[in-house]
């Protein structure tokens, strides 16, 4: 089997077996050992988070969401903030192995302001390149299935949120939120 999925590639022989990503790596104990197929894998594993109830994760003050559509994975405090009296609200763009590459690229996808009269939210910066932080991954350090979803239950979380307290910091500072 292995050898079949090396000559047609893993996509390829996910389509023709039926199987998904998921039960071919574990079936075949497939090495999950670049960044294309680590993209790969958090694509199926935020699906999977997408199919299920509620349909997001929460991590500290963030709800974690996948963009189908993007392939994009966002972390928003919006719900947050709102729980706990309103204010200024972010979203970014947090994918790891983003196109098949060894790191998280983290981009400000919106920031939202509340109303003078505390209503509805305000977007005042939408879709910027003007913030971001790439945090580059040993790859090589991940192997396993098992091992790269613990990775991405633990380590990418913590890494991630990390760095976007750190982003806010710096937008918030530099924008004079």
């Amino acid at each position: 089997m292995m050898l079949m999925i090396d000559k047609v590639g893993l996509r390829e022989f996910e389509k023709m077996s039926g199987l998904s990503l998921f039960e071919i790596l574990r079936y075949t104990n497939y090495p999950i050992d670049n960044p294309i197929i680590m993209y790969d894998v958090v694509q199926e594993y935020f699906e999977g988070v997408n199919n299920k109830f509620p349909g997001y994760i929460t991590y500290k003050e963030y709800t974690i969401d996948y963009d189908r559509f993007e392939g994009l994975v966002t972390w928003s405090d919006v719900q947050y903030v709102e729980k706990h009296g309103g204010g200024t609200s972010f979203e970014f763009y947090v994918t790891p192995f983003f196109n098949g590459t060894s790191i998280i690229p983290i981009t400000l996808s919106a920031l939202w302001l509340e109303n003078i009269d505390g209503t509805e939210l305000m977007n005042v910066i939408d879709e910027t390149d003007e913030y971001n932080k790439i945090i580059e991954i040993n790859h090589k350090a991940i192997s396993g299935l098992d091992n790269f979803l613990e990775w991405l239950e633990t380590d990418y979380l913590e890494i991630a949120c990390r760095e976007i307290r750190r982003l806010k910091a710096e937008i918030i500072k530099y924008e004079k939120l």
